[in-house]
């Protein structure tokens, strides 16, 4: 069964070596996530749940929020990446500028030379 869900172990004396991982299944048996090591939040568990309960596979808002938050491994709660947030939307207004920038460029150079 491990095999098949792609979760592999190797026999090393009276133990096995192995990742620590929980493996998430829908009620048909398909494979909706897979949270691996040992600290995960709850909130990542819940919703996993309740796409697996819903035969859903997709992405959750939990890989967005990833984005803004991490987790301090010392308290296990979620800390918010405020430079994170910050880079993130200067480098997506910086964007939004250049491309603003070039189409009115081209839209100014064909009314001059349109005249």
């Amino acid at each position: 069964m491990a095999e098949s869900v792609g979760f592999h172990y190797v026999r090393n004396g009276n133990g096995f070596d192995h990742p620590v991982a929980l493996i998430i299944l829908s009620p048909g048996g398909k494979v909706v996530r897979y949270m691996l090591g040992a600290d995960f939040l709850p909130s990542d568990l819940k919703l996993s749940l309740m796409e697996a309960q819903a035969g859903r596979i997709e992405q959750t808002i939990a890989r967005l929020a990833r984005i803004c938050f991490r987790v301090d491994p010392k308290s296990h709660t979620l800390v918010f990446q405020m430079t994170r947030v910050v880079a993130t939307i200067t480098l997506v207004l910086a964007g939004r500028l250049a491309i603003s920038l070039v189409f009115l460029g081209r839209r100014r150079k064909r009314r001059l030379s349109g005249s």
